[in-house]
């Protein structure tokens, strides 16, 4: 339990790996497929892992301005609890405070600036949205038949996702 903890855990030097949810074209389990699997890994797989891998990032970041604002508030509380066992005699935990204080306003500010959440939001609708729009696209639901044109409508229904403002 500990360890899926910590596998979830922020890293500042966080690279997010490439996974598969696509069948290659070139997998003979699909090949009725093929062709379009090939148009799919040209035309929209790019477009998802920018807004996959961008989704990751911003979540990651977004989780570790919350763990650094949880542990801060936890240091706060200790110096506390300091502060009143050693008495007024004593005011460097109070000063510890003040610090520990202005840091993580500063961190919750630039948080709230950079927009880190809505921006993790932003990027995985977008990579949903594009997946869903590869299975309408296989499965030619509100595509034409024709491959050419299918993959016309396939780029320009790509670069509209991608434009699209968020919804609220």
């Amino acid at each position: 339990m500990a360890l899926a903890l910590l596998r979830r855990f922020p890293n500042p030097l966080y690279r997010p790996e490439p996974w598969s949810w696509l069948p290659k074209a070139d997998d003979q389990q699909y090949t009725a497929l093929s062709e379009d699997l090939v148009v799919v890994h040209a035309d929209l797989v790019p477009a998802f892992e920018d807004a996959d891998f961008g989704a990751l990032r911003a979540q990651n970041a977004f989780r570790g301005a919350q763990v650094t604002l949880i542990l801060g508030g936890a240091v706060i509380a200790i110096l506390g609890s300091l502060q009143a066992g050693l008495g007024d005699t004593v005011t460097w935990p109070s000063v510890a405070q003040l610090v520990v204080g202005g840091s993580l306003t500063a961190v919750g500010t630039m948080q709230t600036r950079l927009g880190t959440q809505q921006r993790y939001l932003r990027q995985r609708l977008v990579a949903e949205r594009l997946r869903s729009e590869a299975f309408l696209f296989l499965g030619r639901i509100g595509y034409p038949a024709d491959l050419a044109a299918a993959r016309t409508r396939l780029v320009a229904r790509v670069a509209e996702i991608q434009k699209e403002p968020p919804s609220d």
